[in-house]
């Protein structure tokens, strides 16, 4: 017994500590660049009038404060309680980001799944909704980006395919859009 003690202090020495990997602050796991000091997120819906694109209310989603080193000090979501908000599944890859959510509705399919594709920026590019656990998607949605001169997205548009789409329909309509107002530290 005395011997193993001693033979693993002894690799212990010879191998040394185990390093940990570099620590993400939060503002990194949030996907944020830069000196970003808070960040407001808000949304819009988008409809179509004699051929245009209107742009409704924007209403405040989210608001999230850091301090210089990235720490996240303060939270607000502005979501209000709703009683059809229903029980769901996130699935999540090495970066926190959702790879597929699987949600209760109360509809003809009891479960939808929704599963999202990420570019290289790890911004959601494209996601496809299933009307159930297996078979064809029902929807497509895609996604713009317009980007700020850190690299941080300031406004997303959400494009959705004909829910009778083919797999050789290319025709996205803008339904909904983000933004998201970014102060930086000076």
């Amino acid at each position: 017994m005395r011997l193993r003690y001693t033979l693993l202090f002894a690799l212990f020495f010879l191998v040394g500590p185990a390093k940990a990997a570099p620590k993400k602050t939060d503002r990194d796991r949030d996907g944020l660049k830069g000196p970003v000091r808070s960040i407001l997120r808000q949304h819009s819906l988008l409809s179509q009038r004699n051929g245009k694109i209107e742009e409704g209310g924007r209403y405040d989603l989210e608001f999230g404060e850091y301090d210089t080193q990235g720490k996240k000090i303060n939270y607000r979501s502005f979501r209000e309680g709703c009683d059809a908000c229903l029980p769901y599944i996130i699935i999540h890859d090495s970066d926190g980001r959702p790879l597929t959510m699987r949600m209760l509705q109360f509809a003809r399919w009891p479960i939808f799944t929704i599963i999202y594709h990420y570019d290289a920026a790890g911004n959601v590019k494209e996601s496809d909704v299933y009307d159930s656990l297996f078979g064809n998607p029902s929807r497509k949605w895609t996604y713009q980006y317009e980007y700020d001169s850190y690299g941080n997205w300031i406004k997303k548009t959400d494009l959705l395919q004909d829910p009778k789409f083919s797999q050789d329909d290319t025709s996205f309509v803008p339904r909904e859009r983000d933004y998201r107002v970014i102060y930086y530290a000076n």
